[in-house]
């Protein structure tokens, strides 16, 4: 009989430990199997949920990109937008904290907000930046800081559409993703077509700041959306961002000049402006760069610029182009913004851009 009881005492604490076992690795497997390794644009492997409904940005670029595909799953901003744009945005989103840059000469990211604000993954988007390799260590030691996953996916105007649908596969919103991906790759191929039909390029000069003096030479990262639209980039230099004196202006004699701006387009059309024999000044083609909640042709250089370019192509190629502005506007708003322009608020945007 006392043989039976410790036999029985033994079968119980081996089946204990055997279902507990079992438990421990049934758990283990959910846990492997709520996860998935994703490969971001640099090469690198991370694991990240399968199902991720909080998303945190690296930064402006990337925020703006996230806003248009999945603002719900955003816990926070790079920079929250300024009050005169609150319009375009949820109270809900506003609300969110702020955390900063990673990347940029004002990079400020504030890691104890990040962490904070519990996200499944940090996304940066936009352009590689440095080399692969430096890159690959920050992110890795972000990552390893933040004890989150860090992602990196490459976003630059003519691949837009492929960004949107990694995206969206990672964020499980596929459908989203192709959805604007279309968008994006309809309006670039029918700009690529539109150049098939110009014969002439307009030469144009983009000013940025108060007085419209500052600006990107060709190849810049920053004037893609005109070199897509079919213009030709008038300022030429070395470095991002080129200083232009009022009499190299005047040599270059654009034909076309475009600010940031209403004060520098004021300056610019002002009966003693000094640049009133420039050929755009002469013949009434300045123009305002559209803005809000973003500008449609830079800063940040995202997802906005496709906007941009349907903008620039009605207005310089309308023939070559062949769209509705203000139809292409609207659903561009909807779509990206989620927001739907009103025609008032359209031809408030447009007011000196057209």
């Amino acid at each position: 009989m006392k043989k039976f009881k410790i036999l029985l005492f033994v079968l119980v604490i081996a089946s204990a430990t055997i279902f507990a076992n079992g438990t421990i690795e049934s758990k283990q497997s959910n846990e492997v199997n709520q996860t998935r390794e994703f490969t971001d644009s640099l090469g690198r492997v991370v694991t990240v949920d399968k199902n991720i409904d909080r998303v945190a940005p690296s930064g402006n670029l990337a925020q703006l990109i996230i806003y248009t595909m999945v603002p719900d799953k955003m816990v926070g901003w790079g920079t929250r937008p300024s009050s005169q744009l609150d319009k375009y945005f949820d109270k809900d989103i506003l609300s969110l904290p702020v955390f900063g840059a990673f990347y940029g000469a004002k990079a400020n990211l504030n890691m104890e907000a990040v962490i904070s604000a519990d996200p499944q993954v940090v996304i940066d988007l936009g352009e590689i930046k440095g080399s692969k390799e430096e890159m690959i260590k920050q992110l890795d030691t972000l990552q390893e800081t933040l004890g989150i996953p860090v992602i990196f996916i490459e976003a630059y105007l003519d691949n837009m559409g492929q960004t949107y649908r990694i995206l969206g596969d990672l964020l499980n919103r596929k459908a989203d993703g192709e959805e604007r991906a279309k968008r994006c790759e309809d309006t670039i191929n029918r700009a690529k077509n539109a150049e098939k039909l110009i014969t002439t390029q307009t030469r144009v000069y983009f000013g940025v700041g108060a007085n419209g003096l500052t600006s990107y030479p060709k190849g810049s990262f920053r004037t893609q959306t005109l070199q897509l639209a079919g213009l030709d980039n008038v300022v030429v230099g070395k470095g991002n961002n080129i200083l232009v004196s009022p009499e190299q202006l005047i040599i270059w004699n654009p034909e076309v000049i475009l600010v940031d701006q209403a004060g520098s387009y004021e300056k610019f059309i002002a009966p003693n402006s000094p640049f009133s024999e420039i050929d755009a000044v002469k013949n009434n083609r300045v123009y305002v760069v559209p803005e809000g909640p973003f500008s449609w042709i830079d800063s940040p250089p995202s997802v906005n610029r496709i906007l941009g370019i349907d903008w620039l192509g009605n207005l310089f190629y309308p023939a070559a182009f062949n769209i509705d502005i203000k139809k292409e506007a609207k659903s561009f708003y909807n779509l990206f913004y989620h927001y739907d322009l009103t025609d008032t608020e359209l031809d408030k945007l447009i007011i000196n851009s057209k």
